[in-house]
Formats: C-alpha cells, structure tokens, sequence
C-alpha cells in the first residue's frame, strides 16, 4: 500500500527521486490514509490528474513546481480532511477543474494560482465551505469561475480574485 512505503523511514528521498523523470503521476494516493505527502519533484509531470482524490491529506507544506504540468483536474477531490496547501504551479494548466471539488476543511492556499492558459476552471474550488485564504497571479483568469461554495473569503482573497480578472474579448 502506497501508505505503508510513504511511512518508511529515509523512504521520501525514493519518492523525490522516483518522480524526476516521471511525466503522469495521476492516482497514485486515491482513497490514501496518509495525511502527509513526501516530497515529490514535479517539474517534468504533465498531468497531475487525480492525484489525491479522497484520501486523508491534511497539508501539502511543500510548493509543488509543476511547470510542465498541462492538467491538474481533480488533484485533490474530495480530500475533505485538506486544510492548508503551500501551493502549486498552474501557470501551463489548462484544465484545472474539480482541482479542490469538496476539500470541506480547506482553509488556505498560500501560494497565488496562475491561470493564464486555464480553458476549464468548473468547480475550481466548490463546496470548500472552510476556504478563508486563495490568491490569484494578476490578470490571469480569462474563464468562467464561481465561488459560491466558498462563504468566508477574506477580503485579500476577494480583492484578489477581483484583480486576478484579466479583460477578455467576449464575456463570459
């Protein structure tokens, strides 16, 4: 079980090792009872699809540099024990939809999310009923994103989302 092996004592240089040259890591930690992941190198993935869908995660207290990465959609869905992330580099994502779908206890998310290229941000953080803290790279988000899930947005993360809208040429 992929939990045993994340327990393992000097087992997270394999993990940081085993993912350089990997391209797809996607559901690799799907129903995981690991509530912290090891350190991972991200730069090559392409797709991060699915990565952590259900399981117990409480942190990501690492920032994932996902340069290359073109899909986050669902990474962390319904990770309802989620409550804070460092951060992930979106800024080659297209399809970041679901990425936070009913992570309930998510508070914050501390680095700023770039969504330059994004063409699908459905349900970017919906039923995250706990989010006070999310940050956008300015004049970045060029599609449609809701928050209606999301109550208790401080007014950094609103002013945020407001200049995080980039002009568009037709609505949407």
């Amino acid at each position: 079980k992929v939990e045993q092996l994340v327990n393992l004592t000097g087992f997270e240089r394999l993990w940081y090792e085993a993912t350089k040259t990997a391209k797809s890591v996607g559901q690799i930690f799907v129903d995981a009872t690991v509530e912290k992941l090891p350190r991972m190198d991200l730069q090559n993935v392409g797709s991060l699809s699915n990565f952590c869908v259900k399981s117990k995660i409480k942190t990501v207290d690492h920032y994932w540099d996902t340069k290359k990465c073109t899909r986050v959609d669902a990474c962390f869905y319904g990770c309802s024990q989620l409550e804070y992330v460092k951060g992930i580099n979106t800024s080659k994502a297209t399809i970041v939809n679901d990425l936070f779908t009913n992570c309930s206890s998510l508070k914050t998310i501390e680095m700023p999310f770039d969504l330059s290229l994004a063409t699908n941000v459905t349900n970017f953080v919906r039923n995250c009923t706990a989010l006070e803290h999310i940050r956008f790279v300015a004049e970045s988000i060029k599609c449609s994103i809701s928050f209606g899930y999301s109550p208790i947005l401080s007014a950094e993360s609103i002013q945020s989302i407001i200049d995080g809208l980039a002009t568009v040429e037709t609505q949407q």
